[in-house]
C-alpha cells in the first residue's frame, strides 16, 4: 500500500499531504482489526493504554524527532573536531 501511494503522489495523482492522511487511516484501521482478533483481557489492555490511534500530526512529530536525534548523531559522530556544548559555552565565556 504505501508503495501505491507513493506512486501516485510521485505522479501527482495525490499530493503528498493526502498520501500520509490516507496512510496514517489506514495504519488506524489496521490497528482497530488486529485488536478485534485479540482476546477480550488483549483487547481490553490495548483500549486502556491507546484509546485510539496516533493523529498524523503526532506520527509526523515522532517520526521529526528521530530523524532529528539521529541526523545529529551522524553530524556528531563525522566531526573529529566535535566539542560538547558546554565546553563551547565554557570557551566563549573566557574569551570575552
Amino acid at each position: 500500500m504505501s508503495n501505491e501511494l507513493r506512486m501516485m503522489a510521485q505522479t501527482g495523482r495525490i499530493t503528498w499531504v493526502q498520501a500520509a492522511e490516507q496512510a496514517s487511516e489506514a495504519r488506524n484501521l489496521i490497528m482497530e482489526v488486529i485488536r478485534t482478533r485479540s482476546t477480550p483481557v488483549g483487547l481490553s489492555i490495548a483500549q486502556k493504554m491507546k484509546k485510539q490511534g496516533k493523529t498524523l500530526n503526532e506520527i509526523v512529530a515522532i517520526k521529526s524527532q528521530k530523524l532529528c536525534v539521529a541526523t545529529l548523531h551522524i553530524t556528531q559522530k563525522r566531526s573529529p573536531q566535535h566539542v560538547p556544548m558546554s565546553k563551547a559555552l565554557a570557551i566563549n565565556s573566557k574569551e570575552e
